[in-house]
């Protein structure tokens, strides 16, 4: 590796914005690229770090307020922290995957006028990614739409999804690792770990329905895993239910069905693996997910139901009509590409290569 070279990442405290981060900073290490992660305290992320062996630092997390009278001080002295950081190593470039957590890296960055790469994962892209993509020397897109953003610097890439999280592994040991039958079709359930409240009370309300139609159902639950757990042995419900499932590869390689929310890796990994889906949209956190759903829903290649006390008493319905449509979805979804297959680190080398 060439350690003249190296780049910094900053990415925000979710796994929407750290996968894309983590998934670029391993496609610009296998390029020869030193890369160095500067991220919010979470266990989850510092755990995919040190499990990689990347060198990172913790930036301070300053939440934007108009209201609290503190708010400029803590700012400036988290920009300062950031500038701090910056100036300890020469960085080529710094890479941006979004949220308001990143604002004052990327401020700093400006500053010290580095070369600023943005991801913008969602359809309509968020605050950061507005107020900076001006600056940026490009700007990657997950969806092809431009939103107004500087045409000359944005480029649809897609997103940048893990190497485990594409490897496929035969069915029939993942079906037997979990202790499910050969014969029946299997519907993958999750809804991310602040938004699987409703999507539990969905299948659980449902669960005799599957259960008559042949169905085994695999749930990422969250918090709720002991009482779904439970309820699924009361019912004699064939599956599993997990409060987290790190290996998504291995449930992506027997689902025949995925009901989940519409986050953009989420969409992503499903379009990769070409899975029919039933997209419920996350109401909150600005919409940002139905936008995401609308988008693959105009292309018949997904089943879109807003969330609505309704759906959950009348869903035999709704998953009916999905599965008349089952074979058109399939077959469309094979038209959309939302992922990106190294393109991202491609570019950003290659531009680092230019200005050697």
């Amino acid at each position: 590796m060439n350690t003249n070279v190296k780049v910094a990442i900053v990415s925000g405290p979710t796994g929407g914005h750290f996968f894309p981060a983590l998934s670029i900073g391993d496609t610009l290490v296998e390029r020869g690229i030193g890369v160095k992660f500067f991220v919010p305290k979470r266990e989850f992320i510092t755990g995919w770090l040190e499990k990689r062996g990347y060198e990172f630092s913790v930036i301070p997390v300053v939440k934007i307020s108009k209201r609290e009278v503190f708010f400029p001080f803590k700012l400036l002295f988290a920009i300062l922290r950031c500038l701090l950081f910056l100036n300890r190593e020469n960085y080529t470039a710094v890479v941006g995957t979004g949220s308001y957590t990143t604002f004052p890296f990327l401020l700093a960055s400006l500053i010290l006028r580095k070369k600023i790469y943005l991801h913008e994962q969602n359809y309509i892209p968020g605050k950061i990614t507005r107020f900076f993509s001006p600056f940026s020397y490009r700007t990657f897109l997950t969806f092809p739409y431009k939103n107004n953003l500087p045409k000359r610097k944005v480029i649809i890439s897609g997103f940048p999804i893990l190497k485990e999280f594409k490897e496929y592994i035969s069915r029939d040991e993942i079906l037997k690792k979990l202790s499910l039958e050969k014969d029946r079709k299997n519907i993958i359930v999750f809804g991310g770990s602040q938004s699987a409240s409703f999507l539990n009370r969905l299948i659980v309300n449902n669960l005799n329905y599957f259960k008559e139609n042949n169905f085994q159902v695999i749930i990422i639950s969250g918090r709720e895993k002991e009482k779904i757990e439970k309820i699924f042995l009361e019912k004699e419900i064939k599956g599993c239910v997990f409060d987290f499932y790190y290996n998504m590869n291995e449930l992506y390689s027997i689902a025949d069905t995925v009901i989940s929310r519409a986050g953009a890796g989420t969409i992503s990994e499903i379009n990769y693996w070409q899975i029919p889906s039933i997209l419920i949209p996350y109401p909150y956190a600005g919409g940002h997910q139905f936008f995401n759903a609308e988008f693959i829903s105009r292309k018949n290649a997904c089943f879109l139901l807003k969330q609505k006390e309704e759906i959950i008493y009348n869903f035999p319905f709704y998953f009916e009509k999905f599965m008349e449509n089952y074979e058109k979805i399939k077959t469309e979804m094979k038209k959309i590409k939302l992922y990106d297959e190294g393109e991202i680190a491609k570019i950003i080398s290659g531009d680092i290569d230019e200005k050697k």
